[in-house]
């Protein structure tokens, strides 16, 4: 007697419209069960033991909606406040230490008469970028309210780089804020879909 797929492709594909009405976890539970029902051999609840092609179908659904979903705006948030944290010291680095060296002329594009000059009040800025990227650090590393101080400090890059736009050069608005609010956003979807 031929198996039938489609008998049970079609209660895979039922359960989607569950796990969209369900809170999360109530999403996990009901999955799981479901799939480690029968799990004493390799076919799982919803699967068919004749073959994998119900079982694969299964598994790349509960790992799409229960794994790549939730984590990868987590992720993408994490990886884009890192960015903003580097990009500072970066700017620490250029502005503290090669301010008067042809890699700090090229950058602000400055004259070697007016970076000698200014010299002491680009280390200061630098400084100020060093703490900005140091509390995104630590909120980097903080497990306990580590999303409250990324959304602080991120904030304070982005009023940072307006300021900056405005009052000194217009590019600061791209390249410094710019960054920062898209990571803001990213922080607060990924804290959004976490509650």
């Amino acid at each position: 007697m031929a198996f039938d797929h489609s008998i049970h492709i079609a209660s895979v594909e039922q359960m989607r419209p569950v796990c969209f009405q369900v809170a999360e976890d109530e999403a996990t539970t009901l999955q799981y069960r479901l799939f480690s029902q029968q799990s004493s051999s390799e076919s799982g609840a919803l699967a068919c033991t004749h073959c994998r092609r119900c079982r694969k179908l299964f598994t790349g659904q509960l790992y799409r909606w229960r794994v790549l979903r939730p984590l990868s705006i987590k992720k993408v948030a994490t990886a884009l406040v890192a960015f903003v944290a580097l990009e500072h010291v970066y700017i620490l680095v250029l502005e503290m230490f090669l301010w008067t060296k042809p890699a700090g002329l090229r950058a602000f594009g400055l004259t070697p008469e007016f970076a000698e000059q200014t010299a002491v009040l680009a280390a200061n800025q630098g400084l100020y970028n060093g703490f900005l990227a140091a509390g995104l650090i630590w909120a980097l590393m903080r497990k306990d309210q580590g999303t409250s101080l990324r959304i602080f400090f991120l904030c304070c890059v982005i009023v940072a780089g307006i300021f900056g736009a405005t009052t000194a050069k217009p590019s600061i608005l791209y390249v410094q804020a710019a960054p920062a609010l898209i990571a803001l956003i990213a922080t607060l979807l990924a804290r959004r879909q976490s509650t």
